[in-house]
């Protein structure tokens, strides 16, 4: 038994060679077309939830937020990071979710009433690659094709000679701060032990050394080097280890923004004098003296009073996906897409056919465009510029337009008109 665990591992290794110490976003990892967040400007959809009566939006009571990570055509990948016991869950374009990895039991421990209670392994950072494969933290890294989800591969993190870093050792698997770095590679760390993933899902301690070769984003991120307090143009906000104790907290996910932005996510961001506050931002991160430094930050979105940010990514088309939580007893959680905010795709003011008029003046219809104009969006950034496959999408939705308009203001034509359009924009 141990000669096979032992070639699985040596085969694992050395799967996909081509790929190794090649970055997994070789092209970056935002879309070229993918627009830049803006405050006030924001539209924020409820993906799923904890919570029962919750509308729009899937109930997931098992599932946990704790990490996130969006693939190329939009599926919307969490698990529980630390909490163990959380399902790695796949929430697909069209709101199906699946379960990809069960966490198993390892042990027992005693709760408050006395009864063994089951402790279970954990799932930790996600990432998702441009070829439809998951890399995350579980037993090591793990790699996962999204096309054979059965086949699964581990592989040990190498110390930067070379060896396995075995699970017994300092900071792991503990290593649930993440980011995914300008430089297309995936990082992983804590405790002062910080890992970079390649393409082939090659995992590798950095040696001291190399930790300025780490991009400043995702030093933000991974909490080597901490940022002075956040200045917006109205409020500064007070970040862990700041000059007043009593308002702190600790900037621990960056991800990547367009335009020259890195969208950092807070937890326990307080404004002075007021109550504590989870807030995401869009920065401008420049160095002084070797230490990140905030140039221009701007508020996007600030959690609902009692409730705090948990994790945060932005997906390759320029959505953003954030898991909020609350304590109610027991843990209460909603995944939300933060998005452009998506206006009706004629003008009510000079609204002049008839299905203009009918989209100005029907609920409905406004709703369908608004989705519609979202899922138009995701499929116009998910195609390169000036490709057949960018023509052939913008050619169907001028030809869509016109068989729309041929519904005139009958709202039940346009109603079927619209589903059917927004289907086929997001068929995988």
């Amino acid at each position: 038994m141990r000669k096979k665990i032992g070639f699985l591992l040596v085969l694992s290794v050395l799967w996909a060679p081509s790929l190794w110490a090649s970055p997994i976003f070789p092209q970056g990892y935002l879309h070229p077309d993918a627009p830049l967040l803006a405050p006030g400007q924001i539209q924020v959809t409820l993906v799923a939830t904890s919570l029962k009566g919750q509308k729009h939006g899937l109930y997931l009571p098992e599932a946990l937020p704790g990490k996130l990570a969006v693939g190329p055509d939009g599926s919307v990948y969490l698990a529980g990071g630390m909490i163990g016991g959380s399902p790695l869950t796949r929430i697909t374009p069209q709101g199906k979710s699946e379960v990809l990895v069960k966490p198993k039991v390892i042990s027992t421990a005693e709760g408050n009433d006395g009864e063994r209670v089951p402790y279970y392994e954990s799932v930790g950072p996600i990432v998702a690659t441009p070829d439809d494969r998951l890399i995350f933290l579980y037993r090591g890294i793990t790699l996962l094709d999204l096309h054979h989800p059965e086949k699964v591969r581990f592989q040990p993190v190498l110390k930067p000679d070379g060896k396995p870093f075995r699970g017994d050792e300092k900071g792991y698997p503990d290593m649930f701060k993440s980011a995914i770095g300008s430089d297309g590679y995936f990082y992983v760390g804590n405790s002062g032990q910080w890992v970079r993933v390649d393409a082939g899902g090659v995992g590798r301690l950095l040696p001291p050394s190399a930790l300025s070769s780490i991009p400043l984003d995702a030093q933000v991120g991974l909490g080597i080097n901490e940022l002075p307090d956040v200045h917006t143009k109205n409020q500064t906000y007070y970040v862990y280890p700041g000059p007043d104790q009593m308002y702190y907290g600790e900037l621990v996910l960056s991800s990547p923004a367009p335009q020259g932005w890195t969208y950092l996510e807070t937890v326990r961001i307080a404004k002075m004098n007021q109550n504590e506050l989870d807030a995401i931002f869009r920065a401008r991160l420049t160095q002084r003296d070797g230490h990140p430094v905030i140039s221009q930050a701007d508020v996007l979105y600030v959690a609902p009073k009692g409730w705090h940010i948990e994790s945060m990514v932005s997906a390759p088309n320029g959505d953003m996906y954030t898991g909020i939580a609350r304590d109610d007893g027991v843990w209460n959680w909603k995944l939300l897409k933060l998005s452009p905010a998506r206006h009706l795709s004629v003008s009510c003011q000079q609204s002049a056919t008839p299905t203009e008029k009918a989209l100005c003046v029907t609920p409905t219809l406004k709703k369908l465009d608004t989705e519609m104009a979202d899922a138009y969006h995701h499929a116009f950034t998910a195609t390169a510029p000036n490709t057949p496959a960018r023509k052939a999408l913008i050619d169907s939705q001028r030809q869509w337009l016109k068989t729309r308009d041929a519904c005139g203001e009958n709202s039940t034509c346009l109603e079927k008109s619209y589903q059917g359009r927004i289907s086929a924009l997001t068929k995988k």
